[in-house]
């Protein structure tokens, strides 16, 4: 269906489009990081390494289990269902470089 014969389901009022599909992959991406236990506890190690040298006092990352159960579930219901769908996740090396060769 074109956006523009798009109608609310609710008010029947045509609808239209307020964000683009590369700002919503953003957001997406955004949403995505928010969740990534792997990620934040290297951020975490990488901080204490400085904190270390500094002479100061470690960082805990003090999660119950099943609070950490949700958050790599929520990361990986989100990567697995849209981010990894998105067109916007792939790059065709070959098209980005022709350009530079040819």
């Amino acid at each position: 269906m074109p956006l523009g014969s798009a109608k609310c389901r609710a008010c029947h009022e045509g609808l239209e489009r307020k964000s683009t599909e590369a700002n919503l992959y953003t957001q997406l991406v955004y949403f995505q990081s928010l969740f990534d236990m792997e990620r934040a506890q290297k951020k975490l190690e990488a901080e204490n390494k400085e904190r270390k040298e500094k002479g100061k006092q470690e960082l805990k990352l003090d999660l119950k289990p099943d609070e950490a159960a949700f958050c790599n579930d929520l990361h990986r219901f989100v990567t697995d269902r849209y981010v990894n769908k998105s067109g916007f996740n792939y790059i065709n090396l070959g098209n980005l470089f022709t350009s530079i060769f040819s």
